[in-house]
């Protein structure tokens, strides 16, 4: 890769074994995501049961109420 040496503002790349497909965004971040998104897609949602069950809080008042919690899940 050769990055304005040859020639000022230009960008000079190589490769051997076939062509490579470049994508140039620019703008603020969300609008590369939304570029980059338009170009491969949003990603999926992974199916339900993959996500288990989440069950996350600061802190229980005791141990019992952990524990039925715990039996309710």
């Amino acid at each position: 890769m050769d990055i304005c040496s040859e020639f000022k503002n230009i960008v000079k790349t190589e490769f051997i074994g076939g062509e490579l497909n470049y994508y140039v965004t620019f703008g603020t971040m969300k609008d590369m995501i939304c570029q980059m998104t338009h170009i491969v897609g949003k990603p999926l949602l992974p199916p339900k049961w993959t996500l288990g069950y989440h069950q996350s809080r600061y802190s229980y008042i005791s141990q019992k109420e952990l524990e039925e919690l715990y039996d309710k899940f």
